[in-house]
């Protein structure tokens, strides 16, 4: 189970969420933005690392986001040597193939 712990950057206007496992090492971040759209919230995300590679932490970090009051839409820039991770963990790329999305189906 990963610790969030969220701060908002004024300067590039972004919300910040740092991932810390049980001992308190930092292992990921998300730089992303959150709108509120009312009836429900849409996450963009600028940037995202993870820092211990093999042990799920990126998966941890998006299924926080998946879990989110109110989130029906994430997506992003992607790498693209991280194509596999974000098509195995459920999302789509865009037709530019510089983009992916994921619509969450329960919300």
């Amino acid at each position: 189970m990963l610790i969030v712990k969220e701060k908002w950057d004024n300067h590039n206007c972004l919300t910040i969420l740092n991932f810390y496992d049980e001992e308190n090492n930092h292992v990921g971040h998300i730089s992303a933005d959150i709108t509120d759209h009312g009836d429900r919230k849409s996450v963009f995300i600028f940037n995202m690392g993870s820092y211990v590679k093999g042990k799920g932490i990126g998966t941890q970090m998006i299924e926080y986001l998946k879990s989110m009051d109110g989130v029906t839409k994430i997506n992003g820039d992607i790498d693209p040597d991280s194509t596999g991770f974000w098509l195995k963990i459920g999302f789509i790329q865009s037709e530019d193939e510089d983009e992916f999305e994921y619509r969450v189906s329960n919300k």
